[in-house]
């Protein structure tokens, strides 16, 4: 197989045979591609691309014999960013290395944008709830309550998010306070 990446152009950096001894040849020679030949892939194999997590990252490519359904299932969820099951040729090798450098190079947007993605998600919950906040004590409409809300923001200068953020708050506070009111003291004895 090494001729094979030689012979398209590519550099074989290291040959291993030990699958322990691979993350470590990863984190030393840290490659563009790991392409790996397994005959059949087992546990073991499927744990690899946690264990290189970020500490090398790299597109994953697997070639095999095997047409398990299950071993192509497991690797997909596994971190495999190309799966070649039963079709290898050396002529194939250039696509197949270009299509797991695809895909580990869109998974690595999207590992981005999620934790944005997240953040927004919770400044909509928060905006939600202090609207919600807003539609009951003041008897607002929904979209009377945005603008109330979006209003304060531009003269506060303040984002959407942590005006609606102060606003639960402080209906926390008025909570705490109405439920200290309602309690009767207990008698001395």
């Amino acid at each position: 197989m090494a001729a094979d990446f030689a012979g398209s152009g590519f550099a074989v950096l290291q040959s291993v045979v030990v699958l322990a001894d691979l993350a470590m040849a990863v984190q030393l020679y840290n490659p563009d591609v790991l392409a790996c030949r397994v005959v059949q892939a087992d546990e073991a194999f499927f744990s690899l691309p946690r264990q290189l997590g970020a500490n090398a990252p790299c597109a994953l490519l697997v070639l095999t014999d095997s047409l398990d359904a299950n071993a192509m299932a497991a690797s997909m969820a596994g971190g495999v960013h190309a799966y070649v099951a039963d079709g290898y040729s050396a002529h194939r090798l250039p696509a197949l290395v270009h299509s797991a450098q695809a895909r580990f190079r869109h998974e690595a947007v999207l590992a981005q944008a999620l934790p944005e993605a997240n953040n927004l998600l919770d400044e909509r919950k928060v905006v939600d709830h202090a609207k919600t906040i807003l539609i009951r004590a003041r008897h607002l409409s929904d979209d009377d309550a945005f603008r109330m809300l979006r209003t304060a923001s531009m003269r506060s200068n303040q984002r959407l998010a942590e005006v609606s953020g102060h606003i639960i708050q402080a209906a926390r506070f008025a909570d705490v306070v109405n439920r200290s009111g309602q309690t009767k003291p207990r008698p001395q004895r």
